[in-house]
């Protein structure tokens, strides 16, 4: 049997919105400060914009401050994004060249090439979910999950009431 002992359970969708109210002060410090180029924070998940020294700075300032909260910030989930060659000072993000193409919470980055290659990837995995889900004996089953698990908008005859 396994027991949470602190914190929120893997999976739970209010997790991340829990999380976020216990950083919230700090975080509403942040967008106090002029200087910053750019900051958004999105639940669980901050994107800042800034020059290399002052991000470290603040790097420095949000695990102080995550500190007394008991909180510590998980390196290895941040990703510095910087043209190759300009940092200069010892950073302890891997940097990654923003010229490679990547996405970011599900939306594709970089050249136009990148962008259709990612949508046809997931076009392929709709094609293979959907094949797979045409093969479902159970039609009640079957619109169940395509209404409730893949995000499709289900339209119903008014005759009958089978899905369209």
């Amino acid at each position: 049997m396994l027991s949470s002992t602190q914190g929120t359970q893997q999976g739970d969708p209010l997790g991340p919105a829990f999380f976020f109210l216990a950083i919230h002060k700090v975080v509403r410090q942040l967008y106090a400060v002029p200087e910053l180029e750019y900051l958004v924070f999105y639940l669980d998940d901050g994107v800042v914009v800034e020059d290399p020294d002052a991000l470290l700075s603040l790097l420095q300032k949000l695990s102080e401050e995550f500190a007394k909260l008991a909180l510590h910030v998980n390196l290895a989930k941040c990703k510095l994004w910087s043209p190759s060659g300009i940092l200069t000072a010892e950073c302890p993000i891997p940097v990654v060249d923003w010229a490679a193409a990547k996405v970011v919470l599900g939306t594709p980055l970089g050249t136009q090439e990148t962008s259709k290659h990612f949508l046809e990837n997931i076009h392929a995995q709709h094609r293979t979910l959907l094949d797979r889900h045409a093969q479902l004996p159970d039609t009640y089953v079957a619109t169940c999950l395509l209404r409730h698990c893949l995000g499709a908008q289900i339209f119903f005859c008014e005759c009958c009431g089978h899905p369209i």
